[in-house]
């Protein structure tokens, strides 16, 4: 990695030349193809199945016959007010476009901004999933791609998109999560959101103090492939490899005609992968259609196409005779 990029997160020419581009495990593509039609079918998914939920949002008045009883209780109680998540969004992209400067990340302000509105969309899809599933859907290779894709050429800078991109995806995931069950407790939404700042800013400091006395003390440990069994930087690797790779050399490996050009054609396909079950549903209701969830089965398939529960579920479907050879 070192020999393909600059100190600035620029191509080294003369690096690439040597190496050549980089080839992926079969696995590994799979998996981020499966990530990719995830969130793009969840983002169809979310629209078509709460269509007019979505409306009902942006509505002035609340119906009380579709109303959730706990909203009607803690609607007494004292409410944050929409203009103060509004200037919380503004106050903190500006900390981002400030630290973004300060820290010369490479990342012009329109990319920067473009990050956010990403962000924003895959929000609700994620929001969507989180809240019919349980599960977590992971925007991190999604926002990366899109990244690098848009604004390439610079690795250390397709970084910094990738945090404020999908971190923000999940920082208003568990916000989201954290309001809705306050709700469910009765508890004002004032209440709530005035925890979460105190818990953000404590966890904030705690992590970033923790961070600067694992990096003086364990330095050399985490330069180790392997680390020593407590301390590993693996995690950190991969994520600078993968940075690296969607930074410099993107649009040679992934767009039309390319290498691995099936991932982003794969965000296509996904907004459309919903599209039959929903109609089904309306053709069939009592069949159970609307159970399909789309989003979770491609999501899975980054863990269970390497994973043991594949084989565990293939071998009974070999002949004894085979498996006994």
């Amino acid at each position: 990695m070192s020999l393909a990029m600059n100190k600035d997160g620029t191509e080294n020419i003369k690096g690439v030349e040597t190496l050549g581009l980089p080839y992926y495990a079969v696995t590994y593509i799979v998996g981020k193809t499966g990530v990719s039609l995830a969130v793009t079918s969840a983002i169809t998914s979310a629209l078509l199945w709460n269509w007019e939920e979505t409306k009902a949002a942006f509505r002035k008045t609340d119906d009380p016959a579709t109303e959730d009883p706990h909203r009607t209780i803690t609607k007494k109680y004292a409410q944050f007010p929409e203009w103060g998540f509004c200037l919380l969004a503004v106050l903190f992209m500006g900390l981002a476009f400030l630290c973004s400067f300060l820290g010369k990340s490479g990342l012009s302000p329109i990319a920067l901004l473009t990050a956010f509105c990403i962000s924003a969309v895959l929000s609700l899809a994620a929001g969507f999933f989180y809240a019919t599933s349980g599960i977590g859907l992971g925007c991190h290779a999604v926002v990366q791609m899109l990244g690098g894709l848009m604004f390439p050429g610079n690795a250390i800078a397709n970084m910094w998109f990738t945090l404020f991109g999908s971190t923000s995806v999940g920082q208003s995931v568990f916000m989201l999560r954290d309001l809705k069950l306050g709700q469910y407790m009765h508890l004002s939404s004032l209440s709530v959101v005035c925890s979460q700042l105190t818990g953000t800013l404590v966890g904030g400091f705690t992590h970033y103090f923790l961070m600067i006395a694992i990096l003086r003390s364990q330095r050399d440990v985490l330069l180790l492939p392997n680390g020593n069994g407590v301390f590993t930087g693996m995690s950190l690797s991969t994520y600078a490899a993968e940075s690296t790779t969607w930074g410099i050399f993107s649009r040679r490996l992934y767009l039309s005609g390319q290498r691995y050009a099936v991932i982003p054609y794969s965000l296509i396909v996904g907004f459309f992968l919903p599209i039959p079950f929903f109609l089904l549903h309306r053709w069939k209701p009592g069949f159970g259609f609307n159970k399909v969830n789309i989003s979770l089965f491609c999501s899975s398939l980054f863990g269970a196409i390497g994973g043991p529960s594949l084989s565990h579920s293939l071998l009974p479907s070999l002949p004894p005779g085979h498996l006994r050879s």
